[in-house]
């Protein structure tokens, strides 16, 4: 009877020490190669988002800008690359978006104009993806060869972008102009500027639509009310009437652009403001939308913000996220708690054995 209950106690000390060791490792090993993006990711069912053939995500990169587009065909565009701060979890996130659809470039890049918080991740997105077109605004950086009477940005951001640019291998690189083209039946058309030269860089912001399956997506950088009055006269010259179902709100929600004269013009259904500070989106930003019955969505309450389009169109929001630490502590406890109860189980079988054998 000594024997057994000598027996009975290394089972209770070394195998469940051992079973807490494994699980304790597993735990860790569980923090260090799990994927949190790709479970948040499918948790807000991007998944519905992925597996629709017009994909456009509005990407939370703080108080910045950037949007990536992906066509029926496959083609990539990607508007903008946010801030110098937001260049890493703006990769991680085109890491992931891109691997959900079997991708691993970028083949066009547009950068709408100069400032910090549009062009600040550029180098970042050109290391870490090959990207074979860039788009870049007709403003020069510091130091590049003179081009008519072009603005040149003075901004250490700016000249490190067009640097990354043009060491960029296999890439071509324009200026910004009228523009349209088709992929994967999805009509893509560029509005530039009326002139080429304007007193500040915003200014500069072209207007980019893509239409597909009729819906249309209008993409506005930072453009003031001077641009929003150019690209409308546009329209009017051109005798071109545009419905535009998802607008992307110029200069994170400002007061000085989307008028309510702009609004109306467009027949705008739904908003989308990519900003995340105390003064954007503006008050009077959001008092137009509401006078116009606009519904929005900002990234700083929403998170990443993903469109899908087919035959109707979904749409996810990152803004639900999962407690993982949380959750993995608590299946940690239940196991435990389960392998305690195995033992204790074991250990009164082989009592009973003992005894009445």
């Amino acid at each position: 009877m000594e024997k057994l209950r000598k027996k009975l106690k290394n089972i209770s000390k070394n195998d469940i020490f051992k079973s807490f060791f494994i699980i304790f490792v597993s735990v860790i090993t569980l923090f260090i190669f799990i994927n949190r993006n790709q479970i948040q990711f499918y948790h807000n069912q991007f998944g519905s988002v992925t597996g629709s053939p017009l994909q456009v995500y509005f990407l939370d990169v703080g108080q910045a800008s950037s949007t990536l587009v992906i066509f029926p065909d496959d083609k990539t565009m990607l508007i903008d690359t946010g801030s110098d701060d937001s260049k890493e979890s703006l990769v991680e996130d085109l890491n992931l978006i891109l691997a959900e659809n079997n991708l691993s470039k970028i083949d066009l890049m547009i950068l709408t104009h100069p400032d910090a918080d549009h062009v600040g991740g550029t180098a970042s997105v050109l290391n870490a993806f090959q990207v074979d077109n860039v788009l870049r605004p007709k403003v020069l950086a510091e130091g590049e060869p003179s081009i008519r009477d072009y603005l040149v940005s003075t901004t250490y951001t700016y000249q490190k972008a067009v640097s990354a640019i043009s060491n960029e291998p296999n890439c071509t690189v324009k200026f910004v102009e009228n523009n349209s083209w088709e992929s994967g039946g999805a009509a893509v058309r560029i509005f530039a500027g009326d002139h080429e030269t304007y007193s500040d860089t915003n200014s500069y912001s072209p207007f980019i639509t893509v239409t597909f399956n009729q819906k249309t997506f209008l993409f506005t950088g930072d453009a003031p009310f001077l641009r929003e009055e150019e690209f409308l006269n546009t329209l009017k010259e051109e005798n071109l009437s545009l419905s535009v179902d998802f607008l992307q709100v110029a200069h994170h929600g400002s007061k000085n652009s989307t008028t309510e004269e702009f609004l109306q013009a467009l027949d705008v259904k739904l908003a989308f403001i990519s900003a995340n500070s105390s003064t954007h989106p503006s008050g009077e930003l959001l008092m137009r939308l509401e006078n116009e019955q606009i519904s929005y969505l900002c990234t700083k309450e929403s998170g990443m913000i993903g469109v899908g389009v087919d035959e109707s169109f979904v749409l996810c929001t990152l803004n639900e996220s999962l407690d993982l630490p949380f959750i993995i502590v608590v299946l940690f406890c239940v196991s435990f708690c389960i392998l305690k109860f195995c033992f204790s189980s074991q250990q009164k079988k082989m009592i009973y054995f003992a005894r009445f054998g």
